[in-house]
């Protein structure tokens, strides 16, 4: 399956999702600066909501960035966490009109704390699927931020300042992707060439080359956008193939390229 129609579909919702934030928040009643003050709580679960959605495009971005294959179960998984994020609007502009009221502020930081776990069950299924489940963890971060989601949707209506403060920073602990920590671990996995499927990169140097077909390997781990050769992956494949068909003994030749 490609993951192309996936990131460009989910890119899109998020996109409707946050306009629809923004026309949430309505006008001030008046033309004061008391008036303006009045939207505070609005305003700034709006910030919250915005810095949540941007946060979770990016990190979206990113486990899907190296990944080459999906399935059924991840397509699921994302619209369910797609469904999920769909009542950020909703959620914040009810917990804005009352700030402290228990029932809405419930609502905003329960709706937080099911899109954190949707994404990390999402992150699991990207991972078994592209050979990663023996070495896939939760980081000390997902292990607080899963942890301080649930204690705000659950005792968010009590300590109103303090739950939105630690969401607020297990927010801003994300904006950092933990792609170095990704792209170190990949690297020490063995890939068959997606080419051939005869020749396993160990992934130890860059732009390792398959002795059979040519294809090189490189932090990409195969994205259908890398080119070699002038050509695509999908394209150097039907190349290499048409080369079998006329001789089932060839093998890459550096320099008949």
């Amino acid at each position: 399956m490609s993951k192309n129609r996936l990131e460009a579909f989910s890119d899109g919702v998020l996109a409707i999702i946050i306009t629809i934030m923004i026309l949430e928040l309505g006008m001030p009643l008046g033309d004061k600066k008391e008036d303006l003050l009045a939207l505070a709580p609005t305003l700034l679960g709006y910030l919250l909501s915005f810095m949540f959605l941007s946060i979770y495009w990016v990190n979206h971005h990113m486990i899907f960035h190296d990944a080459t294959k999906i399935n059924l179960k991840i397509l699921w998984c994302n619209i369910i966490w797609l469904f999920i994020i769909s009542f950020i609007p909703f959620a914040t502009a009810w917990a804005g009109k009352y700030p402290n009221s228990f029932v809405p502020l419930t609502v905003y930081f329960a709706d937080m704390a099911l899109a954190s776990i949707a994404f990390h069950v999402m992150y699991y299924l990207i991972e078994c699927e592209n050979g990663g489940k023996a070495e896939f963890k939760l980081d000390l971060r997902s292990i607080v931020s899963l942890i301080v989601y649930a204690l705000a949707a659950g005792f968010g209506g009590f300590y109103v300042y303090v739950a939105y403060v630690l969401v607020a920073v297990v927010s801003l602990w994300w904006i950092i992707p933990a792609k170095k920590k990704i792209d170190k671990r990949i690297k020490s996995i063995i890939h068959k060439c997606p080419v051939c499927g005869e020749y396993e990169f160990n992934g130890e140097t860059e732009d390792e080359t398959c002795p059979i077909c040519g294809w090189k390997y490189d932090n990409e781990i195969f994205h259908h956008d890398s080119y070699v050769n002038g050509k695509n992956l999908k394209e150097y494949i039907k190349d290499f193939k048409e080369k079998r068909t006329q001789n089932p003994n060839y093998t890459f030749d550096e320099n008949n390229k």
